[in-house]
């Protein structure tokens, strides 16, 4: 055999190893469904953004606390999310994740003002409320022997958020009107 040949056979194995390889990995999850994902996509400014996302991350903690979504919700919000408890737990990271990622962009765009407060603030107000709740959760319920590095990384992510929160001032409360008749 020739050795160009030779080289060309190994490169073959090497690559059909690779491709095994690649094909045995499971998938990676994405942390949220196609219709969160379009929410995402629509709410481009960064306190509507991350509103979406929290509004994700509680629809996971309330199937993990409760196994279904306690309130109606919208259609735009599409099906709930699936999964185990375990993979749920996941998600709420990558969510908390993602908009940590999406504040931190706004901050070095220099974005600032009342959407800039009320996107921290509704995360630290979720860190402090919502994800506290997870305590209530039986940790049979979680069978991931890693679940218990991921409540803990979300408990750092709710740190930091906590932290960076308290920095920022509270914007002020705006009520809107629920009134349909535009006469009042």
């Amino acid at each position: 055999m020739r050795p160009a040949f030779r080289t060309h056979l190994a490169c073959i194995a090497l690559l059909a190893v690779f491709a095994g390889a690649a094909a045995s990995t499971p998938q990676r999850r994405d942390y949220l469904t196609d219709a969160e994902l379009n929410l995402v996509r629509d709410n481009q400014q960064v306190d509507l953004r991350v509103a979406v996302l929290v509004r994700a991350a509680q629809r996971r903690i309330e199937i993990i606390r409760f196994g279904r979504l306690t309130r109606k919700e919208p259609s735009e919000w599409g099906e709930a999310p699936t999964g185990e408890p375990s993979l749920l737990l996941r998600d709420i990271d990558g969510l908390i994740g993602k908009a940590i990622s999406d504040i931190d962009d706004a901050a070095e765009r220099k974005v600032s003002g009342p959407e800039f407060a009320a996107a921290v603030h509704a995360l630290a107000d979720f860190c402090g409320e919502d994800v506290r709740s997870l305590a209530l959760v039986p940790s049979e319920r979680f069978t991931d022997r890693r679940s218990g590095a991921v409540i803990s990384s979300v408990e750092e992510q709710c740190v930091d958020v906590a932290a960076a929160a308290a920095k920022v001032p509270r914007p002020a409360r705006t009520r809107k009107s629920k009134s349909k008749n535009k006469n009042d």
